[in-house]
């Protein structure tokens, strides 16, 4: 790839990204990116982007730890040894070729320049690289990090599989192994000066360590080690990051944490939680790195932008270059961001994602028209989806308001299915993680006819026209309550009339027969007395003339008929015409049977009927035979009793 002026920028083989080097077609597209047709496959170049990519498809070169920028020369620290080459700022992927630093094969931890000295931190020790050459200055296995030493600028201090140990300046000015600090002989991955000068140390699988090494850096003089019951969140792959402030950040998971050192007893204060599950890595002045499962963020100016990079695990490192260049440590090779490429290129440049096309559950296809109503039916909609962005494989997550308040997990699969969607109005929301944009789909699902709205109208008046019909039935059921209520008052108010008058009429009837038995009994009395006088006149017999005038007078009231009709007639207004029915029914009784009929209705014995017809009891008795016999009864029939009842 040549400049305007025709000078060499970029030479792309397959040791530096492509695919094989049998290139049968180009071509630029309208963004200025280029595309290359090989022989197998096809590949993508952004010639424009400010992240450059070196992939290790040999394997030669390894998994990278850590690099550094020294006398004009890149040196990168792998799991195969300190690579260098010329430090090619126009694109790293020049025609200078990375070559093995002699005396450096092996795992490299650490490279990084004190005092104009490139320092390397081994497996096998510590080396000095100089002139292309490792040159070993301790033997002390395992060169984890070495910091400088606050307070003290001939001496550094690191971290090595069985403890900590000094480095100090010659008199030449170089670097030498000291010595080893006394009183501690665990591995510290990570360490770290804190403000009031306490050393921190991030153990591989035991925690958090916090040290304190005595003024003249020959032995611990106070340990404090951190494990989950004392906040932090896990006791494996803990790292320690320094940030630009000199503030120190645990990373661990589920968010990082800051160690607030101003107190004596320090404390552990969660990060935001858009660190949450990522690790921090410090950049140039308050820039940002964010590393989690999904790649890189780069926080810078209130803006985050998202890099397709997969740091090594566990191992995170990225590395400040000069150039205002940042350098990423990736398992099969490395990338070299440009911060003033970034600065030029616009971030509008990631284009927005796109629904393709929305299918139904009958095989239809449609185009996402906003606004789109779909049939009942249609309820089962699959949406497929893409973005026009070629560096790397973009992950979706979408939204159904409606359906979902919540977005989903971000995933590779252009494609979303929903089935059996209720009738409503969605709003089908996608965004990619290669950028802020979001494009919103909003479609309706109508409802069958028997719930739309003509329906819903239709059930109205229906269900009015329900409620009418039964009210009108319950006003006539009502109204017939009523009128049977007024008909029982009525009949009540009938009866208790009727009762009433019944009740008169039997206390007038009693009455009357307490007036018909006083008649009876005065009449009895009467009749009683004039006998006894007349028995007694009989008896005095000296003035016959005068006695027998006395005596007839006595006969005439005694058989006289006034009284009997007076009783009569009162006795058929207490027992409603009872002579009149008796004659009726009996025409053959004689008046002295119905006055007898008369007395045993009203219940009198023969010893009271006798005054009453004026003849002796036996006489009573005979005519009470007479009248049985005229009514036609039995022997064994009661006469009074039928008498009472007729």
């Amino acid at each position: 790839v040549l400049d305007p002026a025709g000078l060499q920028r970029f030479h792309l083989h397959r040791e530096n990204g492509l695919q094989n080097n049998t290139v049968l077609a180009l071509m630029q597209d309208r963004n200025g990116d280029l595309w290359i047709g090989l022989d197998r496959g096809i590949d993508f170049v952004a010639l424009h982007a400010p992240l450059t990519l070196f992939s290790d498809q040999t394997g030669r070169i390894g998994t990278v730890y850590t690099a550094a920028e020294w006398k004009g020369k890149l040196y990168i620290g792998t799991n195969q040894g300190v690579f260098m080459r010329e430090d090619c700022r126009n694109g790293v992927a020049c025609e200078s070729v990375f070559r093995l630093v002699d005396g450096s094969q092996g795992q490299v931890w650490q490279l990084k320049v004190f005092d104009e000295q490139l320092l390397c931190g081994h497996n096998g020790g510590t080396f000095v690289i100089e002139n292309g050459v490792a040159r070993k200055i301790s033997e002390i296995t395992g060169g984890w990090c070495t910091v400088r030493i606050p307070g003290r600028k001939d001496e550094l201090l690191q971290s090595t599989y069985t403890g900590l140990i000094v480095f100090s300046k010659t008199t030449a000015g170089g670097w030498q192994f000291s010595h080893r600090i006394e009183g501690f002989d665990e591995p510290l991955k990570k360490i770290a000066f804190d403000m009031r000068g306490a050393l921190w140390g991030a153990h591989p699988n035991k925690g958090l360590h916090r040290l304190k090494i005595s003024s003249d850096m020959m032995q611990i003089t106070e340990y404090k080690g951190y494990i989950r019951e004392d906040g932090i969140p896990s006791d494996f792959r803990l790292d320690l990051s320094t940030l630009n402030d000199g503030k120190l950040v645990i990373n661990a998971a589920p968010v990082p944490l800051i160690i607030d050192a101003s107190r004596e007893k320090p404390r552990f204060v969660p990060m935001d939680e858009i660190f949450a599950r990522g690790k921090v890595l410090p950049g140039f002045r308050n820039e940002l790195f964010i590393d989690d499962s999904s790649g890189v963020r780069w926080m810078r100016d209130k803006e985050v932008r998202f890099l397709p990079l997969k740091l090594v695990p566990s191992f995170e490192n990225i590395v400040v270059l000069g150039g205002e260049r940042y350098f990423f440590c990736l398992e099969n090779g490395f990338a070299i961001l440009d911060r003033r490429l970034a600065d030029n290129r616009s971030a509008d440049i990631v284009p927005a994602p796109a629904i393709r096309c929305v299918e139904t559950g009958g095989g239809e296809v449609l185009p996402p028209e906003p606004g789109h109503i779909f049939s009942w039916q249609q309820n089962s909609l699959r949406f497929r989806f893409a973005i026009a962005c070629f560096e790397r494989a973009p992950k979706f997550s979408w939204r159904l308001d409606g359906f979902s308040e919540r977005w989903s997990p971000w995933q590779h699969s252009p494609e979303k299915e929903f089935t059996n969607l209720p009738p409503g109005r969605y709003t089908f929301r996608l965004r990619t993680d290669l950028g802020n944009e979001e494009v919103v789909f909003p479609f309706r699902i109508k409802p069958p006819f028997y719930l739309s709205e003509w329906a819903f109208a239709i059930y109205l008046l229906l269900g009015l026209g329900l409620f009418w019909g039964i009210e009108k039935i319950n006003r006539r059921r009502l109204d017939s309550q009523r009128q049977k209520l007024e008909a029982e008052k009525q009949n009540e108010l009938s009866r208790q009339r009727t009762e009433a008058e019944r009740e008169k009429l039997m206390l007038e009837v009693e009455n009357k027969n307490r007036e018909l038995s006083n008649a009876a009994l005065n009449l009895i009395r009467k009749n009683e007395v004039l006998q006894r006088l007349k028995d007694d006149l009989l008896d005095a017999k000296n003035e016959p003339i005068a006695l027998q005038k006395i005596v007839r007078l006595i006969d005439e009231h005694l058989e006289g008929d006034h009284d009997w009709e007076i009783f009569e007639e009162s006795f058929n207004r207490v027992h409603d015409d009872f002579f009149k029915r008796l004659m009726h029914d009996y025409p053959e009784l004689t008046p002295g049977d119905m006055r007898l009929a008369a007395y045993l209705k009203m219940n009198l014995s023969s010893k009271e009927i006798a005054p009453l017809l004026n003849i002796s009891v036996r006489g009573v008795e005979n005519k009470r035979y007479r009248l049985r016999k005229k009514l036609g009864l039995s022997e064994e029939a009661n006469l009074t009793e039928f008498i009472m009842n007729f």
